[in-house]
């Protein structure tokens, strides 16, 4: 675990040098997944969300070597949530000149699409697509560390199913289940609160 996300404020450093290929692909492959579900929980079509994505890491490519982080002035992912949403801004100006351009059908239902786009809301949607990527990103950490059915139950109950229900769907003992989030869970906090240390910069 350790070798895989104690690396993230050395990784800052290491992107700014263009030459080290391995270093962006690491620090794309770790965030394109959360800018993507950003852009999409934007009411931003996949086609669209699939080309802004594109767009945001190209910009986050030309801007890093000059980026200056600093942590008493915000967090990183501050940042690359700010870059995003400049970007959907140009996005939706682009489409809009697209629109005046179509006949009336088709720019109605263009601008219909562009007004259903909810930009304001950018900041508290990268809060919490930031709190549901930490989350999925433990309990992927934690599958090699448990059975399945330990994993799916703890699953299941963050979902709000009843230890009966659990119990039934994984063909196990209620007192089973009961056992597996208990030991899942203790697992589970210490690897939020390690990644939110070492992932939140």
């Amino acid at each position: 675990m350790a070798s895989t996300y104690v690396t993230r404020h050395t990784l800052l450093a290491r992107i700014r040098d263009p030459q080290d290929s391995e270093a962006w692909k690491e620090f794309i492959d770790f965030y394109k997944n959360y800018i993507y579900v950003i852009v999409r929980s934007m009411n931003i079509k996949p086609h669209d969300a699939d080309d802004i994505l594109q767009q945001v890491t190209l910009k986050l490519w030309k801007n890093l070597p000059n980026h200056l982080h600093d942590p008493e002035k915000g967090r990183f992912r501050a940042w690359v949530s700010t870059v995003t949403k400049n970007t959907v801004i140009s996005f939706i100006k682009k489409q809009q000149t697209r629109a005046d351009k179509m006949d009336q059908a088709q720019k109605e239902e263009e601008n219909t699409y562009l007004k259903g786009i909810k930009l304001p809301e950018i900041d508290n949607i990268a809060q919490k697509e930031w709190q549901v990527f930490v989350t999925n990103t433990a309990l992927e950490n934690l599958e090699d560390r448990f059975t399945v059915q330990a994993i799916q139950a703890f699953r299941m109950n963050i979902a709000g199913t009843s230890p009966e229900d659990i119990a039934k769907e994984i063909g196990v003992s209620r007192d089973s289940v009961y056992k597996y989030i208990s030991r899942v869970k203790v697992r589970f906090i210490d690897e939020i609160n390690y990644l939110r240390q070492e992932m939140d910069v």
